[in-house]
C-alpha cells in the first residue's frame, strides 16, 4: 500500500464519517392524530423533542401557537377553520398549510428544523351542532419555509373565506 492509496483512504474514511454525523444529527418530522384530532409530533431514537411552534395563515386570524407536549391541538384551528369553510356543502375537504419548526436535540446540542406542512381535514354535517371537522395526517410540503410561503400556500389551496 502506497502513501498515496492511505492518504485516499483515509479521506474517504472522514467523508463517510462526516456523512454518517450529518444524518444522525438530522431529524425528520414524523406525527399521528389522536382520537381527539389533535396532532402528535413524535420523537425518534436519536433525539429528545423540545417545544414547537406553529404558525397559521393570516386569513384566519389565529396567533402563532407554542407546545411544550408537541401536539398541535385542533382547538387551535377548528372554528376559524370551519368559519372559513362555511356555506355550500357540508361535505369538504382540504389542506391546511402551517408552519412548524420542531426543536430538538442532538447529543448537547439544541437544532430545530422548520418547514410548511399541510394539515389534511375534512368536515361532515351532524345532526345537532353544524358540521364537524375531523384531521386525517400531517404531510410535508416544503421541506423549507417562511410565512410568505405559508401565505402564498394558504392562497393556492386554502378555503375560499367568505370575504374573498
Amino acid at each position: 500500500m502506497t502513501w498515496s492509496d492511505h492518504r485516499s483512504e483515509q479521506a474517504e474514511k472522514q467523508s463517510q464519517s462526516v456523512t454518517e454525523r450529518r444524518e444522525n444529527a438530522r431529524y425528520v418530522v414524523k406525527s399521528s392524530v389522536a382520537r381527539n384530532g389533535d396532532i402528535l409530533i413524535e420523537r425518534d431514537e436519536r433525539h429528545s423533542l423540545g417545544d414547537i411552534s406553529v404558525t397559521f395563515p393570516a386569513a384566519l386570524g389565529i396567533a402563532a401557537q407554542t407546545s411544550v407536549t408537541q401536539t398541535i391541538s385542533r382547538g387551535w384551528y377548528e372554528r376559524a377553520l370551519l368559519a372559513a369553510t362555511d356555506g355550500g356543502t357540508d361535505r369538504k375537504s382540504g389542506k391546511l398549510p402551517v408552519l412548524l419548526t420542531v426543536n430538538y436535540w442532538n447529543d448537547d446540542s439544541r437544532r430545530s428544523i422548520s418547514g410548511i406542512y399541510d394539515i389534511v381535514w375534512q368536515t361532515k354535517g351532524r345532526l345537532v351542532l353544524g358540521r364537524e371537522l375531523k384531521v386525517e395526517a400531517l404531510r410535508l410540503r416544503a421541506p423549507i419555509g417562511t410565512k410568505a410561503a405559508l401565505e402564498v400556500a394558504w392562497a393556492k389551496d386554502g378555503p375560499k373565506t367568505k370575504s374573498s
